[in-house]
Formats: C-alpha cells, sequence, structure tokens
C-alpha cells in the first residue's frame, strides 16, 4: 500500500510540474488570457515599471498584501527562502494581469496566459506584467517537496484598485450645505 502511495504521489508531482517552464506554468485550458496582450504592453518602459518585493518564508508570504493600480507596469519579484520548491498561484490574479515576460536566472518565457510560478529553493523569478482588471484577488503559495512538519499552504492578497480620478469625486454644493427646516 504505501508503495502505491509513493507511486501516486510521484506521479501527481510529475503531472503538476510537467507544464512548467523557465519557472512559469501554463494552465490555459483553467482560466481566462486578457485579451490582446501585445496591445497593452506596447511601449512600456520596465526598468520605469514599480518594482514589487515578495518573500516566501517558511510556506508564508511577505508582504501578505499587496496593492497595485489598474493599468500600471509592475515588476513582481517573488523569492524563495525555503530550502525546498514553492508555487506561487492564482489563476485568478493572473487572468487579471497581462504578463510581459517572467525570469529566471537569466531564462526567459513570455508565455502571457500562467497561471502560477514555480520558485526553487534559493531563487527569485521575476514578472514583469500589467494590471488589467480591478478586483481582490487571493494568492496562495503551495510546497512542492517539503519538510513533514511544515504547513503546506501560504495564502495572501492581490488588490487591483482603479485608478483614480479626480472628476469622480462628488464636491458639496452651496445648495446641499444648506439646512433644511
Amino acid at each position: 500500500m504505501g508503495s502505491l502511495r509513493r507511486a501516486a504521489g510521484i506521479l501527481g508531482l510529475c503531472l503538476a510540474t510537467a507544464s512548467c517552464t523557465s519557472g512559469t506554468c501554463s494552465m490555459t485550458w483553467l482560466q481566462e488570457c486578457v485579451d490582446d496582450p501585445g496591445r497593452r504592453l506596447r511601449g512600456i518602459n520596465w526598468l520605469e515599471a514599480e518594482k514589487i518585493d515578495i518573500r516566501i518564508r517558511d510556506g508564508e508570504l511577505q508582504p501578505m498584501t499587496v496593492r497595485l493600480s489598474q493599468g500600471k507596469p509592475y515588476v513582481f519579484r517573488v523569492q524563495n527562502r525555503d530550502d525546498w520548491s514553492q508555487r506561487f498561484q492564482s489563476a485568478d490574479f493572473f487572468s487579471a494581469i497581462v504578463v510581459g515576460k517572467s525570469s529566471v536566472d537569466g531564462a526567459e518565457s513570455k508565455e502571457p496566459c500562467i497561471s502560477s510560478v514555480m520558485v526553487e529553493p534559493e531563487k527569485t523569478v521575476e514578472i514583469e506584467f500589467v494590471a488589467v482588471r480591478d478586483g481582490r484577488y487571493p494568492v496562495e503559495v503551495r510546497s512542492i517537496l517539503k519538510p513533514p512538519m511544515m504547513p503546506g499552504v501560504g495564502h495572501g492578497v492581490v488588490g487591483i484598485r482603479q485608478p483614480f480620478s479626480p472628476f469622480a469625486l462628488s464636491l458639496p454644493t452651496p445648495d446641499s450645505r444648506r439646512l433644511r427646516l
């Protein structure tokens, strides 16, 4: 029975990593991708994009909450400080952004439709993207191989807010300040 369970675990691990190349895991059949990614990425200077460092330590995300603005370019630098591989994943979040590229140790992937990134121990994966859809997106970190007593899933949230517009504010008018009896 133990060898059957071990074989099933190895098969599951192989299936889980089969679609991963250069740190990115592509599962396009599970999600919607943003339409016309080329148009949304045109003209972006990635050197000027806001860099956000995300650290995985003991299976947890730090920071647990990240706030982004719709329409802006960002670079997530996801660093795995653990001794085992971690998967940073959220099909909902990745379907709300357009990925320019992801890279680890100089190996690049330009797959625009991903659902997660695999981060090897003591490595950092960079993801260049534009936040497209506003909303609140749960993200999680899943350990692939971990010591037996460590937790398996860490949780966080990425919020994408609509751009601020000063014209959207309703200012008080002289009539609205009058006290009516």
